[in-house]
Parts: structure tokens; sequence; C-alpha cells
């Protein structure tokens, strides 16, 4: 008998703001790392990194070999392109450990970490993306084409493995920061 597993549901992800670059704010998520922008604060609960988990999508079923586990993991993305830009710079993934990491012109623009047994994720926003420029600081962008490099994986007591990924399951948007003249 083998295991099963199932990603699938309602998509999850979060928000961040490019408003809370390289600012403190009072919101706990806001990561207090070395970001390559800095944001003009529209509130003080702005952030720029998000959690969610991943293990709220995932149905899995040991089969006779009992005692089987669940991990997380990512899959190779070396050099795809994600559809989006940096200061006009294209940005691509790579892979590291268990994170993507979104890369433009040598600058890390943010990584996506899952926790490879909890399957917490956590995306973290280190510089700003391009928005339409139509001048909404409101606008979102949303990063819908993670999911689809996330693997979740069952392995039972005589190592049958099986395997699904969260594509079109994880959802972040990054919204839009714009100057301000004073």
């Amino acid at each position: 008998d083998i295991p099963t597993i199932l990603a699938d549901g309602d998509p999850i992800g979060g928000a961040v703001q490019e408003d809370a670059l390289g600012n403190t704010t009072a919101n706990l998520n806001n990561n207090a790392d070395t970001d390559l922008s800095t944001g003009n604060l529209d509130s003080d609960q702005d952030t720029d990194q998000t959690t969610f988990e991943l293990s709220s999508l995932v149905t899995s079923t040991p089969g006779g070999d009992e005692d089987a586990t669940v991990s997380y993991s990512i899959l190779d993305v070396s050099g795809f392109d994600s559809g989006f830009t940096s200061n006009t710079d294209t940005v691509t993934y790579t892979k590291s450990g268990n994170s993507i990491i979104a890369e433009a012109d040598g600058r890390t623009i943010f990584t996506f970490t899952v926790d490879a047994t909890t399957g917490q994720a956590t995306f973290n926003l280190n510089d700003q993306l391009d928005h339409s420029g139509n001048e909404n600081d409101n606008e979102l962008l949303n990063i819908n084409n993670l999911g689809q490099f996330v693997q979740v994986s069952i392995t039972d007591a005589d190592n049958d493995i099986i395997t699904d990924t969260f594509d079109g399951l994880i959802n972040v948007t990054v919204e839009n920061d714009l100057p301000t003249i004073l």
C-alpha cells in the first residue's frame, strides 16, 4: 500500500508593502533585515515580510505502511524569469537550500523560504518591484508563480514516496510605494 498526498484548496499567501522597506514599523512581521530601498510609510502596520502555513493545504494518508513523514522542499528554479522587473532589470529565481531567491542585476529583491518539516512559508521583500507607473500608491503586484516550485512529499515506512506541488496555490501581493515631494 502506498501513501497519498494532495496540495489543494483556496490559494493562500500574504501581503507586503514596499512602504515598509528600510523602515521600522509596529507590525511584528516587519523584518529588521537590511533592505536595498527605503519606502515612504503609509501606516505603522506596513510590513515587508509575511508568513503562512502551507500545511493547511495538505491532505495525506500514510496507507498500510504507517509512520509516514511529510516534508517540504524547493524544486530547481535555476534562471526562471519571474515575469517581474526591479529598477527595469529582469527578476529571475534561483534556489538556495529551501529558499527561492529572486534577483535582479545581482540584487536580492525577495526571498521565499519554506520550512522543510512544518511547511511554514516566509516571503521577505528586500527591494522594490516595478509596478505599472500609473502613480497608484495602492497598486498591487500578484506573485502567484512560486507554488509550482514548492513540493510536498510523503514517505512511508518502506520508503514509498508520493509528491505534489503547490502550483497555483500560493499568492503574495506587493503594494506599490510612490515618491513624495516635501
